[in-house]
């Protein structure tokens, strides 16, 4: 009976804190930034130090937060992101003199645990089996998050139009139906250019072969088990270390040399982190980065080369300038050509796809039925297309050629299936919820940020690094 309280009532009613969804945004995502050599000293917001005594009380209330919310499958870094998101908002509630009184929380908690009939004894042993909580601390955790939601309520506003639920609506459930020519870039594809018109292409468009700043790095991987295992020591030799090699053989740790790496670059066992590359780029060379955390584990990070933004000359990358000049040129003929039989269609009224695909020697499909956000069947998935598609009607040749990486598409709309009114009616709160949630969503994201602005808050260790 419990557990049906947990998923019914409690997951709907602490919904407040939506934000826990959200990955990794602002400074509290997958990555934090150790800087601080103060034991103890975990951040600043305004003129006031955090320590860790008094960060504690937020780590409690966020494991308890995502206890209740999510489950239990959430670890360390997602625990410490969310104190600093509860710091954050609390800090503004005190800010703007919010209070809750006992009387209201006593009513959120009936109304978490059943209004109707309020048993203090289940209510007591869902507590301290199923939470490991006290009841003087779980009534603070309900005062806090009442305190927050009135917050919400005061700093956000959402509005939802009937158009908006109306859109969504149909995106959601109308089907479209296409046929198509389809003019391949080969059809007009020439190799032979002249070095004239290359060089000219390069002088004319130089910017398009930028080169992006990149960073190369050597770096020791830690699991959490081999940090707690050997933090001490790594403290120490990391104050004294002058490259990662000497850490490497000095902890008996193996070390990874990347690539060169761009914002956009994977690294190899961390994957796709531009934080950790930002960091990168600000060390001078030969220095150790601080002990960073990322995802559940710990990195630490040496520079060991770097190239700066740059436009390489035409005769460093004289072959790429070449493709991109062939390819550039193969469009524009391809689209040029497909806007002539577009002028035909318009001018004559054809309807006839088929024909047209004979007379031109050109491929000709029809799709199958297909929504706002699918895949369409040999074209592709292109949000912009599906705009054009669904904003159309029966009959319709859309006015422009579609271009897609292989070719260009002449696009004629077959069939748009109607809306069901008394469906729509039925089902209209349920769309209009799913948008106030996606507003709301944005608009706390939004708020974070102008808090952390606000605010000032500078995070400088972990909690979990400055034990």
């Amino acid at each position: 009976m419990l557990t049906k309280f947990k998923t019914r009532h409690i997951k709907r009613i602490l919904g407040v804190l939506v934000i826990i969804i959200i990955p990794a945004f602002i400074l509290w995502g997958s990555l934090t930034y150790l800087s601080s050599r103060k034991k103890g000293i975990l951040g600043k917001i305004e003129n006031h130090t955090i320590r860790r005594n008094e960060f504690s009380p937020y780590i409690d209330m966020a494991r308890l937060h995502l206890l209740l919310t999510i489950g239990r499958n959430f670890g360390y870094p997602q625990i410490e992101a969310q104190a600093w998101r509860l710091y954050l908002l609390l800090w503004k509630v005190k800010k703007e003199k919010i209070t809750v009184t006992d009387e209201e929380v006593i009513k959120r908690i009936r109304e978490m645990f059943g209004s109707e009939k309020f048993d203090q004894e289940r209510y007591l042993r869902f507590l301290r089996y199923r939470l490991r909580v006290d009841p003087r601390k779980f009534e603070e955790y309900v005062r806090r998050m009442l305190m927050i939601e009135k917050l919400w309520n005061k700093l956000i506003k959402i509005r939802v139009s009937e158009e908006e639920v109306l859109e969504l609506y149909k995106k959601e459930n109308q089907k479209a139906k296409i046929s198509f020519l389809f003019i391949p870039y080969n059809k007009f594809k020439k190799q032979e250019v002249k070095e004239e018109e290359i060089k000219s292409y390069y002088q004319k468009n130089k910017v398009l072969f930028k080169q992006k700043p990149k960073v190369k790095i050597r770096y020791i991987l830690l699991s959490q088990n081999d940090y707690e295992r050997m933090k001490e020591k790594l403290a120490k030799l990391m104050r004294k270390a002058k490259s990662i090699k000497e850490l490497s053989k000095k902890m008996n740790l193996n070390y990874n040399e990347s690539d060169y790496l761009t914002l956009n670059t994977p690294i190899e066992g961390v994957g796709w982190e531009p934080n950790l590359v930002r960091i990168a780029f600000s060390l001078p060379l030969g220095r150790l980065s601080q002990l960073l955390r990322i995802n559940e584990n710990y990195i630490i990070l040496e520079k060991i080369e770097e190239k700066k933004e740059y436009i390489p000359s035409y005769e460093e990358i004289k072959e790429k300038v070449k493709e991109k000049f062939i390819k550039e040129k193969t469009q524009k003929e391809t689209e040029k050509f497909a806007k002539k039989i577009l002028s035909k269609i318009q001018e004559k009224g054809i309807r006839d796809f088929k024909e047209l695909a004979k007379d031109y020697k050109l491929e000709y499909k029809e799709s199958n039925y297909f929504k706002y956000y699918d895949y369409i069947e040999g074209v592709g998935l292109d949000n912009k297309l599906n705009k054009k598609i669904f904003s159309s009607s029966k009959g319709v040749v859309l006015s422009q050629p579609f271009l897609s990486n292989h070719g260009v598409y002449i696009i004629k709309v077959e069939d748009i299936t109607p809306i069901q009114k008394e469906k729509f009616l039925k089902e209209k709160d349920k769309y209009k919820e799913k948008i106030y949630l996606q507003k709301e969503i944005i608009e706390k994201i939004k708020l974070f940020a102008r808090l952390e602005k606000e605010f000032n808050l500078q995070i400088f260790n972990s909690f979990y690094s400055s034990q």
